[in-house]
């Protein structure tokens, strides 16, 4: 009787540790994210627009050794350049996803950036403007970056602000109407969610 006592609780205590064990470990990898030190100085707990890898397996890889990135997007969407060497992917459904490389201004950061960059939208927008999401960190493919959402007359556009080499920055928007019935904001953060910087 003693001898199945004995057995029975060390049973108990070590699934017990296990369980414990795993429980921690899990827990330590969920958000493991190093950051970056225009943006932030050290491992961060941000949202991130994860999507299961499946839902985009199918899709189009785009490379752009000029902007020094890579993302995947759905057949019935189209990638341009422009004049200013960005992309712009969209659709006739009404997807605009665009991608400019800038470079930060001497003695700035990506957070200072994106606040003059809302200033500079109040400032023009007047009335139409509306900040929905304040500026907050984000984790895209493996980089750490910064976003934040505002309504501009009848869209509402996602900003992201991710750093790169030699003090550049890639500013990427989504626009996407109110009203959105084809969902073309999910779409939208599908494809930016699949970037990649190389």
């Amino acid at each position: 009787m003693k001898k199945e006592f004995i057995s029975l609780f060390s049973t108990t205590v070590l699934t017990g540790l296990l369980i414990v064990g795993y429980t921690l470990y899990s827990n330590s990898n969920r958000y493991l994210v190093t950051g970056n030190s225009q943006v932030l100085s050290e491992t961060v707990d941000s949202p991130s627009i994860f999507y299961p890898e499946d839902q985009t397996a199918n899709w189009i890889s785009y490379i752009d050794g000029n902007l020094d990135l890579s993302f995947k997007h759905p057949s019935d969407v189209e990638v341009t350049k422009t004049e200013i060497e960005g992309l712009v992917i969209d659709s006739v459904k009404g997807l605009k996803v665009e991608i400019n490389r800038f470079t930060i201004p001497r003695l700035k950061n990506l957070n200072t950036q994106a606040e003059m960059d809302i200033d500079n939208k109040i400032a023009s927008h007047k009335n139409g403007f509306t900040l929905i999401n304040s500026i907050e960190p984000i984790n895209i493919g493996y980089s750490t970056g910064i976003t934040y959402t505002v309504q501009e007359s009848d869209f509402e556009m996602t900003y992201f602000y991710l750093p790169q080499k030699d003090n550049n920055y890639l500013l990427i928007s989504s626009r996407n109407s109110l009203n959105d019935i084809y969902g073309i904001k999910e779409t939208a953060l599908k494809i930016i969610d699949t970037l990649e910087l190389h």
